[in-house]
């Protein structure tokens, strides 16, 4: 017997010694894990989090007695903000009301980039597209919207995400998903053994998988670090970094981090990511501004984001919605008349975010953020970048454009969507970016036209010949020759340029030439002051020049892109002082904290005076010239303007500003064919059905010290007491040679009569 324990006992200690090895193995291997997830972990939780997009957002929308805003294109921004009708009489914040001339509205506080703006009380009334009486609870002269966010700048993995702390979340959410998600969250250290064991009962009882026994914690470390496959080893890993996180971080930290991860839904190619968002995307309002029922609409969709979408499947989403209303509701945190009230509820979604559209303006934002930001920080950040676009300005272009080409193919029997354009929009004295329109169709990103169709500018160019004119001292009433013109060009080829009616019109004055847009006067002028001095004209003016200079640039035979033409235009609009365009005016971080601010930037160019003039004749563009088509409407604000069209109306465009807005309009063909339009048949229509609705101010400059205004002739001379003169701005000093006295053939009649 004892031989038999013996030997049984030689057998066994080999096998203990082994199983005490692979015990050793296996805790070395665990340990090792353990320290390989725990580093996963702490570095992922004490580094950044997520690579967050940046966000990009349109200029708060101000509000103030005499703002240039109708009633109707208010409540439409307010709508895009996701404001809502208040159901009585007094609006609760995020709501608006009022009858047809007035409005009330509680508007949200927010952070900008230039300070906290607390939620305001606003009552206003309107008339004539203006705010005339305006009025705050607080006092308050001035009251900004929130900014409309028009886009982000996405990492590669497409997520997007608005971060929330815990303490801006409302507490019936976190009730809410803990109800339906984790109920013993407070309890359990990562894992639960006791929702394991409820799941499995729940499971049995159905016999099917009705419920699953992870915790947030190990749903948070799944989302965070683990793929989607429902292996033995994937589980065992769950649970030993969800042990790992409950180590290290406080619930606190983790129900936050929950809330900002979860997947809630999908918009195009981007997820939504984080109940922050969520809100945003399904209800047009902040998180912390929903009602219950949709902050339990919210808090259901986590069991599965797809199966239970509200705008697909509404019946499974109303139906979820109120089942984690009644777990609320047996769980004490709400009574029996709110259950019954809130179930009654409709869902309550705000309507579909349409694709954002503003990839032309971004594109723009982007290129001017390149000189500061990585592409890498904008797409990773989360960074906010606060831009100049003006959204009702900007929705008004593409409104302008697109209806105005389908119009124009329609009257001009142009083939159908052949014809193609571009819109710059900018605020004549600031040179912010108000408004850019890539093409006829804004939905479908492609090419940007406005910043990237290089294409002959025509006539567009002349203002830049007759400015260095002035600055030489010649005077607006300057009669220059409008004769033909011929030149031998390096290659052996003859250049006759012609004007546009084919005509000669012989001696002219220089406004009138500008207005009239002469072709052999402006060439004349141009050669007599020297292709060096344009040249110069042009460059302080803002653009680039051409490698060669060639006779043909006089008439605009060079190429530039929308862009660059609306720079040099809004030095002219400015009065000769040379400000960079700008779309970006500061960006902050995620937190709001300041990072950069882009302020204006200015440097005077050309003399003040000679600026004048060129705006005079400018304005003589639209009230006699190639734009007279605007002078009946848009007598009152002294518009300046130029039309410009190239060789077989190939190219068509019009650069107008007044007093407050600059905008420049091309219209083309992509494959450069002849569009069969001019400048003023064309652009200066889609120019004005932009500017129709819009709000201008006179464009009425003061008159420079050492300018006076004269009274002149079509001849260019001193007219006094005559009809059907120009009163020309003319340095002191100057005046014309000859002179006309209409009144002295009266008094020599007179006379002669009294004399008989």
């Amino acid at each position: 017997m004892n031989s038999l324990l013996l030997s049984a006992t030689n057998c066994i200690q080999p096998l203990l010694r082994l199983f005490a090895k692979l015990l050793l193995i296996a805790a070395v291997l665990v340990t090792v894990l353990l320290v390989y997830f725990d580093a996963q972990i702490r570095q992922r939780f004490e580094g950044r989090r997520w690579s967050l997009p940046s966000h990009v957002y349109a200029k708060p929308v101000s509000l103030y007695q005499g703002a240039g805003l109708s009633r109707a294109q208010l409540v439409s921004h307010l709508k895009q903000l996701g404001y809502r009708p208040c159901p009585g009489d007094y609006p609760r914040v995020g709501q608006y009301c009022g009858k047809s001339t007035s409005l009330q509205i509680k508007t949200r506080g927010f952070n900008g980039w230039n300070g906290k703006q607390t939620a305001e009380l606003v009552r206003m009334n309107f008339a004539s597209q203006t705010i005339r009486r305006f009025k705050t609870d607080s006092g308050s002269a001035l009251v900004q919207l929130e900014p409309l966010m028009i886009g982000g700048i996405y990492p590669a993995h497409r997520e997007d995400r608005q971060l929330v702390q815990l303490k801006q979340v409302p507490t019936l959410l976190v009730e809410a998903l803990l109800a339906t998600e984790d109920r013993d969250f407070y309890e359990h250290f990562g894992i639960s053994l006791k929702g394991i064991a409820r799941a499995l009962w729940v499971n049995i009882s159905s016999g099917k998988t009705r419920q699953g026994g992870s915790t947030l914690t190990q749903q948070l470390v799944k989302n965070l670090f683990l793929t989607n496959q429902r292996t033995l080893s994937r589980k065992a890993q769950e649970a030993m970094m969800a042990l790992l996180l409950e180590w290290h971080y406080s619930k606190a930290e983790i129900l936050e981090s929950y809330l900002n991860e979860v997947y809630l839904g999908q918009q195009g190619q981007n997820s939504i990511n984080g109940f922050g968002l969520a809100a945003r995307f399904y209800f047009g309002q902040p998180l912390e501004q929903l009602d219950i029922d949709q902050l339990a609409l919210l808090a259901g969709m986590v069991k599965g984001p797809s199966w239970y979408n509200p705008r697909r499947h509404p019946d499974r989403a109303l139906e979820r919605r109120n089942l984690v209303l009644k777990l609320l509701a047996e769980q004490g945190k709400l009574t029996q008349g709110q259950l019954n009230r809130y179930q009654a509820q409709p869902l309550g979604l705000a309507s579909k975010p349409q694709p954002k559209k503003h990839w032309g303006y971004l594109q723009l934002v982007k290129q001017q953020l390149a000189e500061d930001y990585r592409e890498q920080d904008l797409k990773q950040q989360g960074l906010q970048i606060f831009t100049a676009m003006n959204p009702m300005i900007q929705q008004q272009a593409e409104k302008a454009l697109n209806n105005g080409l389908t119009r124009l193919e329609r009257q001009k029997k142009i083939t159908k969507a052949s014809l193609q354009g571009a819109v710059l929009v900018s605020d004549s004295q600031s040179a912010e970016v108000l408004a850019l329109v890539p093409g006829r169709d804004s939905f479908q990103k492609g090419f940007n036209r406005a910043l990237l169709a290089r294409r002959p500018v025509g006539s567009l160019l002349k203002p830049a010949i007759y400015l260095a004119a002035l600055e030489q001292g010649m005077p607006l009433y300057q009669l220059i020759d409008d004769q033909p013109v011929s030149l031998k060009m390096t290659n052996g080829e003859t250049w006759q340029p012609a004007n546009y009616d084919k005509k000669i019109h012989g001696k002219v004055m220089l406004e009138n030439s500008l207005a009239d847009s002469l072709n052999l006067a402006s060439v004349r002028l141009g050669l007599d002051l020297g292709m060096p001095m344009v040249a110069d004209s042009l460059q302080r003016l803002g653009l680039q020049l051409p490698e060669r200079i060639y006779p043909s640039l006089l008439l605009g035979g060079v190429s530039y892109t929308p862009w660059q033409m609306q720079q040099m235009y809004q030095t002219i609009a400015g009065g000769g002082f040379y400000s960079p365009l700008r779309s970006v005016l500061a960006v902050t971080d995620h937190r709001g904290a300041s990072l950069n601010r882009y302020p204006l930037e200015t440097g005077q160019r050309f003399d003040e005076k000679s600026v004048y003039q060129l705006n005079h004749a400018l304005q003589q563009v639209v009230k006699t010239g190639t734009a007279r088509g605007l002078s009946w409407r848009y007598k009152k604000y002294q518009i300046a303007g130029k039309t410009g069209t190239t060789d077989d109306l190939r190219d068509s465009w019009f650069a107008g500003y007044s007093g407050n807005l600059l905008a420049l309009v091309w219209l083309g063909r992509d494959d450069n064919k002849p569009a069969g339009l001019t400048g003023s048949s064309g652009a200066l229509k889609i120019w004005q059905g932009l500017m129709d609705p819009l709000v201008m101010t006179h464009n009425d400059q003061p008159l420079p010290d050492g300018l006076q205004m004269i009274p002149v002739d079509a001849k260019g001379r001193l007219a006094k007491g005559c009809k059907n003169v120009q009163q020309l701005p003319t340095p002191v000093g100057q005046m014309p040679q000859q002179s006309v006295n209409c009144r002295r053939g009266i008094l020599d009649r007179l006379g002669d009569l009294l004399g008989g």
